[in-house]
């Protein structure tokens, strides 16, 4: 009897490791996947962040009336209004205003020299 009872003890000693130590590999196995499944999504985000950049450069340098489609295929379409096209149309219009005044600045006072020389040459 008493060798019946140790080895039964024995044997739910030994289930008792198994088990633990399976439960030990499935935390481990959980926490691998786990990380795994983090690193991946971090590296989807910079990779979707890199895409969605070279996308806007290069809508940026297309002309107005083709882009690229949202779906990602490279057939070039009419192009609708985006949203960053406003504030594009906003700089384009305030730098062709300053090359603009910068011209009239530079222009200003060479027709002064000239008013004035052929004003001397008329007296």
């Amino acid at each position: 009897m008493e060798q019946e009872e140790l080895a039964l003890l024995l044997l739910h000693k030994q289930i008792r490791t198994i088990e633990q130590s399976k439960i030990q590999e499935n935390n481990f196995a959980e926490e691998n996947l786990n990380e795994v499944a983090m690193i991946t999504a971090a590296m989807s985000d910079a990779q979707q962040q890199e895409i969605e950049e070279k996308q806007r450069e290069i809508r940026i340098n297309l002309p107005k009336t083709y882009t690229i489609p949202e779906s990602g295929s490279s057939v070039a379409v009419r192009r609708r209004g985006t949203k960053e096209e406003p504030e594009l149309k906003k700089q384009r219009k305030q730098e062709v205003k300053r090359s603009k005044q910068e011209k009239r600045q530079i222009k200003i006072p060479k027709a002064m020299k000239h008013r004035a020389i052929a004003q001397s040459k008329k007296k």
